[in-house]
């Protein structure tokens, strides 16, 4: 557990990035960004306790340029799990399930999405929620004009596909509290920890989601027992689906 007065020192520190000048690749609607999250204290002292990396795909415009988002999601094979879980093909938007995990109305168009690929948080750093506050920060920063942020929960000792004893030494080597929890109760344990930030388990897939819509959580909040999270509004539009569509 932390206090909210450690977290104003948390900041982020972005990797140097380049950019291509060329169009009409699909690579052209995905912006990705790293970096290193950091403790910056008022006496100049900096300490790493993470690093982060996120994906914004900019749906929107492949659709408008008539790129199929299916190609500009293949640019990556992490990426392109999120579009079979998430999206429906025909429609070239997000499948029903998504769109209700997120408290949205069916109707609602707008296909871009941004994905929070990783935050690692050094095991000396971990139970602070330092995490939290880092994908708080990259959501509000970077999820203007996406619809949904999507993320996958992801246990570090289960990676690789590790058993349950392989992932108790990795989890005691990382410094993993809970190294004991079973894979299932250590996934439920991380979607909790997520649903802090307003983000809603997509049923049948190992992602969670939140609409850009939704208010995000206060330092108050996040540090709450039990969790408590700000309602959700529904959106609705007057016009059907069929004629948000661009042609």
């Amino acid at each position: 557990m932390n206090d909210s007065n450690e977290f104003k020192f948390v900041q982020l520190r972005y990797n140097t990035r380049s950019a291509e000048t060329d169009i009409g690749y699909p690579s052209d609607y995905i912006e990705e960004q790293s970096g290193r999250i950091v403790i910056a204290r008022p006496d100049g002292v900096e300490t790493t306790i993470g690093e982060f990396c996120l994906t914004a795909i900019d749906c929107w415009s492949a659709i408008n340029d008539r790129v199929p988002l299916c190609e500009v999601f293949e640019e990556d094979y992490d990426m392109d799990d999120y579009y079979e879980a998430l999206f429906d093909p025909e429609l070239q938007h997000f499948k029903k399930k998504v769109m209700r995990s997120a408290k949205l109305d069916e109707g609602y168009y707008n296909p871009t999405l941004l994905i929070i690929d990783r935050i690692d948080i050094v095991p000396e750093h971990q139970g602070k929620r330092f995490g939290l506050i880092a994908m708080r920060a990259l959501i509000r920063l970077h999820q203007r004009g996406a619809l949904i942020v999507a993320t996958k929960p992801y246990p570090p000792q289960y990676e690789d596909g590790a058993s349950f004893v392989q992932a108790r030494e990795k989890a005691k080597a990382f410094g993993v509290a809970d190294y004991e929890l079973s894979k299932a109760a250590a996934f439920a344990k991380l979607r909790q920890h997520f649903a802090r930030l307003g983000f809603t388990r997509v049923p049948g897939t190992s992602y969670v989601v939140r609409t850009s819509e939704r208010r995000l959580p206060t330092d108050e909040q996040m540090l709450a027992e039990p969790v408590v999270i700000a309602p959700a509004p529904t959106v609705t539009i007057t016009q059907p689906l069929a004629s948000r569509l661009m042609h």
